[in-house]
């Protein structure tokens, strides 16, 4: 009995392990004015705001969704058809720092800040940019830094991909893992700092159950002669 009782321990155990912490994250989305502009966000594949319209210098998508601690890719899709391009992304209501956002440079080493690449609303690339944020921050205004170079393309199309840490670690270390991982349902969770994932309970369900059976087999007899 004592050790069919520690089986069932054991297994329950085992459903914590793996586990992370998540909690709610407010994404909020800013345009310019005037005229039509779009802005869209993705995190791990999944949108988790976006919108394409007429703008007046104002929220254009609130959204909160559950994210674990730990760094996610992320995906900004930003377009100024017309009007006065600005565009702003906030996390939990404050500015998305330095720290927080990671890609490759063009060596292919991982490096803060964010991969950028400006198209003509024709489709032509005309720039990129390595670790880019403006100031410091998902924050863009016409004629600050780096919009303030693209001379002759007031209006254009701007994608920002990369990585974003969600968690308490105020400077988080970069993540090691290079490749992104594909989409998948619900998202996945990034360990961070080049760990291997830890098995979803689902598996760990599977591994277990084969144990508890077989200790039921076992000791019933047992019990019965009890």
């Amino acid at each position: 009995m004592k050790s069919r009782r520690f089986l069932v321990l054991a297994f329950a155990a085992a459903l914590t392990v793996g586990t992370s912490t998540a909690a709610p994250v407010l994404f909020t989305g800013y345009a310019g004015t005037g005229g039509s502009q779009a802005l869209s966000v993705t995190i791990d594949g999944f949108s988790i705001g976006s919108y394409s319209g007429n703008v007046a210098g104002s929220q254009v998508f609130s959204n909160s969704v559950e994210e674990s601690d730990g760094w996610h890719t992320i995906s900004i899709d930003y377009t100024a058809f017309s009007g006065t391009p600005a565009m702003t992304l906030m996390v939990n209501g404050g500015w998305v720092t330095l720290a927080d956002l990671q890609s490759l440079n063009g060596s292919g080493t991982p490096v803060n800040g964010l991969h950028a690449d400006y198209y003509t609303i024709g489709g032509t690339l005309f720039a990129t940019n390595f670790g880019e944020t403006a100031g410091g921050y998902l924050h863009y205004t016409v004629g600050s830094t780096p919009w303030n170079s693209f001379s002759g393309n007031t209006h254009f199309e701007e994608k920002l991909t990369g990585k974003i840490y969600f968690g308490p670690d105020p400077n988080p270390a970069l993540d090691t893992i290079q490749s992104d991982p594909p989409p998948s349902d619900p998202p996945p969770t990034d360990p961070g700092d080049g760990a291997v994932p830890e098995p979803s309970g689902l598996w760990l369900v599977a591994a277990a159950l084969p144990l508890i059976l077989l200790s039921k087999r076992r000791f019933s007899p047992a019990t019965s002669r009890e």
